[in-house]
């Protein structure tokens, strides 16, 4: 009888406490971008994005990829490389960007910023520039 009563009490206590937000649900990335907004000059480990999230680590990077189809470490890069750019777009520099953004050195930022966009800093602000039909200066003449 005792060990019954045990797992009846057991079963019961499982019950009544509430469930782990450990689903895609409880998953908030607006919660988490701005986390990382917040922290954006410092070191941003998985483990704090878990521990925001509320969830174990190994937990955290599957749902994590599972809704973004990302890791949290590609995903963080891709929040520094779009400040940068934001940043360059209001006038500057991009060492100035670089620094702001939390990226090592401009050569850090350099290699960052083509694996997210294709594109080194120079030739993206190239582009930027570029009114986008197609047609270059050299094109227009001789005819």
């Amino acid at each position: 009888i005792v060990l019954s009563e045990a797992l009846i009490l057991e079963f019961f206590h499982l019950a009544g406490s509430p469930a782990r937000p450990y689903s895609a649900e409880a998953l908030s990335l607006a919660a988490l971008r701005s986390y990382v907004m917040a922290n954006l000059q410092g070191r941003i480990a998985v483990s704090d994005l878990a521990r925001a999230s509320n969830m174990s680590r190994s937990h955290f990077n599957r749902i994590f990829r599972a809704e973004t189809q990302q890791s949290p470490y590609q995903w963080v890069l891709s929040l520094r490389v779009e400040h940068a750019k934001e940043l360059v777009r209001e006038g500057h520099s991009f060492a100035e960007a670089a620094d702001a953004s939390g990226f090592a050195d401009q050569a850090h930022f350099n290699r960052v910023f083509k694996s997210v966009t294709g594109l080194v800093p120079r030739f993206w602000m190239n582009e930027l520039a570029d009114p986008g039909d197609g047609r270059k200066l050299q094109d227009e003449a001789g005819g």
